[in-house]
C-alpha cells in the first residue's frame, strides 16, 4: 500500500512537505469541495485542537466512507509524532472527533 507521502505526490504533483500546502489545499478544496483526498490531506494539515481543524474534521468525516479509517489515518500521524511511551487509554482517545457535532435532519 502507498504511504501518504506517495499518495500526496501522485495527486497534487508536488512534495508532501513543500512550503504552502496548506493554502495550496484550501484552494483545491474550494474548487472541489467534494475531493476527499484534498479535504484529508488539508486536515493533517491544520492545527489540532482548534475549531478550524474541528471544522475541517467534520467537512472529512462527511466525505470519509469509513470513520473507522479515517480515525485509524489521523492517528497514525499523532503517533509517529508523539513520543514511543503511552498508555492504551491514551491510544483509544479519540478526541480528533470530539469536536464534530451532527446538525439538521439525518
Amino acid at each position: 500500500m502507498q504511504t501518504d507521502q506517495s499518495i500526496f505526490e501522485s495527486l497534487f504533483k508536488r512534495t508532501e512537505n513543500s512550503d504552502g500546502n496548506s493554502s495550496f489545499l484550501k484552494e483545491v478544496t474550494e474548487q472541489y469541495p467534494y475531493f476527499t483526498p484534498a479535504q484529508f490531506f488539508l486536515l493533517k494539515e491544520t492545527e489540532p485542537n482548534t475549531d478550524t481543524y474541528n471544522n475541517q474534521a467534520a467537512k472529512t468525516a462527511l466525505l470519509f466512507n469509513n470513520s473507522f479509517w479515517l480515525h485509524y489515518q489521523l492517528q497514525q500521524k499523532a503517533e509517529s509524532e508523539k513520543p514511543k511511551a503511552e498508555s492504551p487509554k491514551q491510544k483509544a482517545n479519540y478526541s480528533a472527533f470530539s469536536g464534530i457535532k451532527a446538525e439538521g435532519n439525518f
